[in-house]
């Protein structure tokens, strides 16, 4: 009997912590219920916030894709006329060369009687004929002109104002030579050749440097200055027989 007691007891308490635990359980979800209802809202602000910081990510993005874009704009507008002047440039340079080089064996003669003959061989004929005698006179009886060719339109009087003649030489040395004996042809004071000037045939663009030496070398010559030639570039007074007359 007293066993049967104790066992109502036993089965009693077991309920009444049976209906407790129940009763915490019961409560402990009503609170994961409430927590879980205060997240959603702070995750979906996370989320919003998330969504703001990726869309100024791509703008800021768009910006520094436009600013290098504008600024290799600007460079390639800088950088474009500059190639192409510094182009420019070496093509002149080049064209320059070649005509140069293309002139390497010429010399222009001043004061040169030209022939009265119609027949433009004959002419041609003439102005070889002279030339030869005039290499023979300074000294270069080695030279040989290829070609003659008279500059500009026929005076009516070719005698009182011959044209100036390009001559096409066979070598550079034979110019060089030329060049460097015409003064042998001032010595004849009574003759014809005592006139005659001799330069080397210069490009268009080396004639307009060589304009303000021209102008330089008249100016003191007025002055009184005396054997003054232009060599090198420079206005100088000549060093005697080495000098040459490359002017």
């Amino acid at each position: 009997m007293v066993y049967r007691q104790k066992e109502r007891l036993v089965s009693s308490s077991y309920s009444t912590i049976t209906g407790k635990l129940d009763d915490m359980n019961t409560r402990l979800q009503a609170i994961e219920t409430r927590l879980d209802t205060r997240a959603d809202p702070t995750q979906s602000k996370l989320d919003d916030m998330n969504t703001r910081l990726q869309a100024i990510e791509v703008r800021l993005a768009s910006k520094v894709d436009t600013t290098q874009s504008m600024s290799e704009g600007r460079e390639l507008q800088i950088i474009e006329p500059v190639a192409l002047a510094v182009q420019d440039a070496l093509q002149q340079d080049k064209a320059e060369e070649l005509e140069i080089e293309k002139r390497k064996t010429n010399v222009i003669v001043h004061g040169l009687a030209e022939s009265q003959d119609d027949n433009s061989e004959h002419r041609i004929s003439d102005d070889l004929a002279v030339l030869s005698a005039m290499f023979h006179e300074a000294g270069v009886q080695d030279a040989k002109a290829e070609n003659v060719v008279r500059l500009g339109r026929r005076a009516t009087d070719p005698i009182q104002n011959p044209r100036p003649m390009k001559v096409v030489l066979d070598s550079v040395d034979s110019k060089i030579s030329l060049l460097k004996k015409a003064k042998n042809l001032r010595l004849d004071q009574e003759g014809e050749w005592s006139r005659i000037v001799i330069h080397q045939d210069l490009t268009p663009k080396q004639r307009e440097a060589r304009k303000p030496l021209v102008a330089e070398l008249k100016q003191r010559k007025a002055q009184g200055e005396q054997d003054l030639v232009i060599f090198n570039g420079k206005v100088v007074k000549k060093r005697g027989p080495r000098s040459s007359q490359m002017s």
